[in-house]
């Protein structure tokens, strides 16, 4: 039999004999942090300018969308955003693109899922030891979507709805930088999901390897995570 008793987890045999050993607490990989100024394009002045990006995260919301975390996974601290909840987990999304621009698939060609870009994630990402590759992935779009409030979205249709610039920071669209891969294919074979440098979900052939990059997600467990 098992029992947590304040800081010790006492373990008691069939013979009754009982030994106490000592918890050990979570690592914390995330630490909730203010809104910080960043580099935003400004699509109605359509000039680089900066914003000041989510939201912060309080004792009675935690977890909100767009709340500010800096997260240190092996190589470094890395500011990330609340993308959304997951029974015990947190899918953050991080505040700008990781390396260079890159295709979605080899060819154009949708069906067999984003391998060129994930490919290029993984190699990025290959210093964050501490977690694992499963736990980084591109967005995917129904979570963009959902984090921007578009319930009219879906994997046919483009809306238009511009999200919060916590999602569009760190683009320059003066200089190439147009956007970022998500994980869903358009429903045409030759297309593929992407949040835009204005703000918005939109979508492009997936062999186009000159105007999108990455922008990772990580899924971390609450208690790796802390205010």
């Amino acid at each position: 039999t098992n029992m947590t008793i304040g800081d010790y987890i006492v373990t008691i045999n069939d013979k009754g004999s009982a030994t106490a050993e000592e918890k050990v607490p979570p690592v914390v990989l995330c630490k909730a942090a203010e809104p910080s100024t960043q580099p935003w394009y400004d699509i109605y002045e359509r000039v680089m300018s900066e914003t000041t990006a989510g939201v912060q995260a309080t004792e009675a919301a935690p977890y909100a969308v767009g709340a500010v975390y800096t997260c240190d996974l092996g190589d470094g601290a890395r500011t990330f955003y609340v993308l959304g909840t997951d029974g015990d987990n947190v899918k953050l999304i991080m505040n700008e693109n990781i390396g260079d621009t890159v295709a979605w698939a080899p060819s154009r060609d949708n069906s067999e899922g984003p391998v060129t870009a994930n490919a290029y994630l993984a190699r990025q990402t290959n210093g964050w030891t501490k977690i694992s590759q499963s736990q980084i992935t591109l967005p995917d779009a129904q979570d963009i979507a959902d984090a921007m409030g578009d319930t009219a979205w879906n994997y046919a249709s483009k809306t238009g709805k511009v999200g919060p610039t916590w999602l569009w920071v760190n683009f320059d669209g003066d200089n190439g930088l147009y956007g970022y891969w998500t994980s869903t294919p358009y429903s045409a074979s030759y297309l593929a999901w992407y949040v835009d440098y204005d703000g918005d979900l939109s979508y492009h052939y997936v062999d186009n390897d000159n105007d999108m990059g990455v922008r990772p997600v990580i899924t971390i467990p609450k208690e790796n995570m802390s205010l």
